[in-house]
């Protein structure tokens, strides 16, 4: 019995190694989505306003996601003020207006603000959850894509690291 879970550990190494790295990548569909998809979705919920989503961040959440974020929210809108080239808007899924005005006016925070109120991002199946942020790169396309909460730093999220 010794001997075969001595002859068992390097074929189990072996395979963790050459295993680890292959898991499904949930969000690699995500990345498959165009700058039109998400261009149409935007100017959907914004009553047919044109949008270019080129060099943007969208901050992507529920209202009652807002609360736990908002160090983060507050972090991109400071970086909102002070960036020439990357543009930082957020889309909160949320069905009365006034919820979200009270909130922003309640943190102070001036980002623009896209409503959806018929939750059609997840009906579009755009993103896999919320709260997530989403970087588009010059060309419009989803650049990256990570929750809001697990990088508060605008800079090293945008540049990757």
């Amino acid at each position: 019995m010794k001997l075969i879970l001595k002859l068992n550990r390097p074929f189990i190494l072996v395979w963790m190694i050459c295993f680890s790295g292959c898991g499904k990548d949930t969000y690699a569909p995500y990345y498959e989505k165009t700058a039109n998809e998400w261009e149409q979705y935007i100017s959907e919920i914004s009553d047919k306003e044109e949008v270019s989503l080129s060099n943007t961040v969208l901050l992507v959440l529920t209202s009652s996601e807002c609360t736990p974020s908002i160090a983060e929210l507050k972090n991109w809108d400071t970086f909102n003020k002070e960036s020439d080239s990357v543009n930082v808007q957020m889309v909160i899924l949320e069905k009365y207006i006034t919820t979200i005005q009270v909130f922003l006016d309640y943190e102070n925070i001036d980002l623009h603000v896209y409503r959806d109120s018929a939750y059609t991002l997840i009906k579009k199946d755009l993103l896999p959850t919320t709260p997530m942020k989403v970087y588009f790169g010059k060309e419009g396309r989803v650049k990256k894509l990570s929750p809001i909460g697990t990088n508060n730093d605008p800079v090293k999220f945008i540049n990757g690291l």
